[in-house]
């Protein structure tokens, strides 16, 4: 609830759609810019979505230069899963991010890496459950 009013805080999704260089980054870094004029810098986030892109490890790399990224196909369970994140006031940072999906892609991880894995896991749950 909002303090000031008694009401309940709204909360939006804006998606930004268009082709390779039609301006999405530069449209998404002036709209974040200007509602961090009003609102808390931690409640204005972008999710880009070149982040969402599945792994292509078992294609060798002249067969991945041909994927058509415009047409993409990317991970939309994760894309979903770091939005209920965020809305609860849950963000990682890129090192988290780069281990968790690391994770995923079924790469060998150390004992290190695979703690660091159960902790992030274990703050995720207690955000969706707060």
């Amino acid at each position: 609830m909002a303090a000031e009013t008694g009401m309940p805080q709204l909360q939006a999704i804006i998606g930004i759609a268009g082709a390779s260089g039609a301006g999405k980054s530069l449209l998404a870094r002036q709209l974040v810019q200007q509602l961090r004029e009003t609102h808390a810098a931690a409640d204005v986030a972008i999710l880009n979505e070149d982040c969402y892109y599945r792994r292509r490890d078992d294609l060798p790399f002249a067969d991945r230069e041909q994927i058509n990224y415009d047409h993409p196909d990317f991970d939309s369970v994760r894309v979903m899963h770091e939005v209920e994140l965020r809305r609860f006031g849950y963000e990682e940072n890129e090192e988290e991010k780069t281990l968790v999906l690391k994770a995923h892609s079924g790469q060998e991880l150390t004992n290190e890496e695979k703690a660091k894995v159960r902790g992030i896991m274990e703050r995720r749950q207690r955000a969706a459950q707060a």
